[in-house]
């Protein structure tokens, strides 16, 4: 998650906060999400990162949930002791972030319904 940004992505990053910012400014947990963001952009760097490895190995969909299980797991190794990590409730603003960053994204996660709208069904 160290990766040095070109001037290109950094700009684009920016872009893509505004659009997300002008989309859900409506909604105080995303709007808490990005300020959480602007003190840890390696999060969002991160994400794409195992984003990018998952498409790379050909797979199709996945939870943008584990990932981000997978970064607060890196961060706890590489930062012990510093008392913060991602909130699980921003995994779902970091995949809408990253598919207005990018939307080639767009698909690659699955997105699922609150559990008083998903339907059980019997097989």
């Amino acid at each position: 998650m160290n990766k040095i940004l070109s001037d290109e992505e950094i700009d684009m990053a920016l872009a893509a906060m505004e659009l997300f910012k002008l989309r859900y400014s409506f909604n105080e947990k995303y709007m808490s999400f990005l300020k959480v963001l602007t003190n840890h952009p390696e999060f969002f760097w991160g994400f794409k990162e195992k984003a990018d490895e998952l498409r790379e190995h050909g797979v199709e969909t996945h939870s943008a949930m584990t990932i981000l299980g997978v970064l607060r797991y890196e961060s706890a190794l590489r930062l012990p002791n510093e008392g913060w990590k991602i909130n699980n409730n921003h995994a779902k603003p970091l995949r809408i972030l990253l598919e207005i960053f990018d939307d080639s994204f767009v698909g690659l996660f699955k997105d699922r319904k609150p559990k008083g709208q998903q339907k059980l069904v019997m097989k």
